[in-house]
């Protein structure tokens, strides 16, 4: 039996929000709006990569894991981060981190950064994404 099966409903029916509360869990989404922190940590990661969407009242976007680089892409919206989670795997092998904008032609700008306990990337400066931008993170392999 489905969990969120409606029975008023012909027994054939999922409740559009519940059956997407899976995504942030199985991704290992967490988010502080006070702190400006967001991050990600998923369950499994197949070797070719991992792509997930993610969802915020102030905008919402991608999260992707290649090899040797994980990107948070802003659709639509703002977000202003002072802390990036990443997943636990790639936490010790940070290399740098950039912020590209929308425009493909323009060049990435470095975004200075603190590595914070655990699997934290710091901002000494807030970061603020806009529409189309892409925070990338770069991993040795």
């Amino acid at each position: 039996r489905n969990p969120w099966n409606e029975f008023e409903c012909g027994s054939n029916y999922a409740r559009s929000m519940a059956a997407w509360s899976l995504v942030p869990t199985f991704s290992g989404f967490e988010f502080d709006m006070v702190h400006g922190m967001i991050g990600f940590d998923p369950l499994q990661v197949p070797e070719e990569g991992y792509r997930t969407v993610w969802s915020l009242d102030s905008g919402w976007g991608t999260f992707t894991m290649a090899p040797g680089r994980l990107t948070l892409a802003l659709l639509a919206g703002e977000l202003t981060l002072s802390t990036l989670r990443v997943p636990s795997s790639r936490a010790d092998r940070v290399t740098g981190v950039t912020l590209r904008s929308g425009d493909p032609e323009a060049p990435a700008a470095p975004v200075r950064v603190q590595h914070a306990a655990g699997r934290s990337l710091a901002f000494p400066d807030r970061v603020t994404l806009a529409a189309g931008q892409e925070l990338i993170v770069d991993c040795a392999t």
